[in-house]
């Protein structure tokens, strides 16, 4: 039983870990993108403080047919001003006091620049690049990976002498005491972690589910039209926001062809997640009525675990500590994959060696 589990643990490992590796490396570097970006594009991130300018107005500053607007980070002092295809949709970004427009950048197929090495970072990290299929590849990936991490917490019992590497006497011992310790220390991270990742890949299927077994506040779905002209963004922001006056913005999806509302989402104080918030006002293009409302702090219980799994995920539930053992984790993949390959190598070369006559 232990030699298969042994067995399984390493072709794992051989066959998947440069997924992991990779997923491992640029979840770190995503974990302060946020704080990376403003530090890399000092051009990109506003220095103006002060009231914003009414949302009409910073969208008619950018200049382009708007289909979305979100905050750029946790300054909250400049916008994106979505527009284009959705295969080459780019972003304005506004500095919400002045209107002043400070760039404009890729948001759909962005390279691996100065300005766009950070949206290309997390294109990879969330499908590979490749769309619907990087994503079903990185979520089946993640299932194996959690996987993998109980079959080696399970082959590292018992688990003392963890940390005597005094013990550790010649180089093949080391190798296997390192991947051996750090593999036990990380997987207290990795297990959530990776089961956090998969959800992200399938969250909208997953959430169906659980609406069929508990109880859950789902948006509703389907097409609609204007039934008239519409009220405009302001206004309906206005009326988004008196149903949260504590709030702030997060989000607005404008009216389109298949929606007939201005659907925004905002942020209350006491969420799970820091900066961009699952509260959600929908207010009707034509008539402003409300057409769909969510206050994540009334949820229902299933509301609320779920609303929780992305700031498990990127680690902000707990604040900087959280987001800093999420970056520790993430490096301890490479150096997993790294040490259990190298030794791996090594055993064949032994294996390989030529019996002396």
């Amino acid at each position: 039983m232990r030699r298969s589990a042994i067995s399984l643990h390493l072709w794992l490992g051989l066959i998947l870990g440069f997924f992991w590796a990779l997923q491992g490396l640029t979840g770190s570097i995503l974990v302060l993108h946020r704080e990376a970006d403003r530090l890399v594009n000092p051009a990109l991130a506003s220095g103006a403080t002060g009231p914003w300018l009414p949302l009409e107005s910073l969208v008619a500053a950018a200049g382009v047919k708007a289909e979305r607007i979100t905050i750029v980070d946790s300054a909250r002092n400049s916008l994106a001003i979505h527009h284009g295809k959705a295969d080459s949709r780019r972003a304005v970004i506004v500095e919400a006091a002045t209107g002043t427009i400070l760039g404009d950048r890729a948001v759909t197929a962005p390279q691996p620049d100065r300005e766009g090495i950070f949206r290309w970072l997390f294109l990879l990290h969330h499908e590979l690049l490749a769309g619907d299929l990087g994503e079903t590849i990185l979520g089946i990936s993640a299932l194996f990976l959690f996987s993998s991490l109980l079959l080696g917490l399970w082959i590292a019992t018992p688990w003392r002498g963890l940390f005597r590497i005094s013990a550790w006497r010649t180089s093949r011992i080391r190798l296997w005491g390192w991947h051996r310790m750090v593999g036990v220390l990380a997987a207290l991270a990795l297990l959530p972690l990776s089961l956090t990742g998969a959800y992200l890949i399938w969250g909208k299927e997953l959430r169906a589910a659980a609406a069929t077994v508990w109880p859950m506040q789902l948006p509703p779905e389907g097409k609609s039209t204007l039934a008239g002209p519409a009220i405009g963004l302001d206004r309906a922001w206005a009326i988004a926001n008196g149903q949260f006056p504590d709030a702030t913005f997060v989000s607005a999806t404008l009216p389109g062809p298949k929606a007939a509302a201005y659907k925004f989402r905002l942020h209350q104080p006491g969420e799970a997640r820091a900066l961009f918030g699952v509260t959600a006002v929908w207010v009707d293009g034509a008539s402003g009525t409300i057409s769909y409302r969510y206050d994540p702090l009334d949820a229902a219980a299933a509301n609320r675990v779920i609303d929780s799994l992305f700031a498990i995920h990127s680690g902000e539930i707990a604040g900087w500590p959280g987001r800093l053992a999420v970056l520790a984790a993430g490096l301890s993949l490479p150096m997993l994959w790294i040490t259990g390959l190298w030794a791996w190598l090594r055993a064949q070369k032994r294996r390989n060696r030529p019996i002396p006559a």
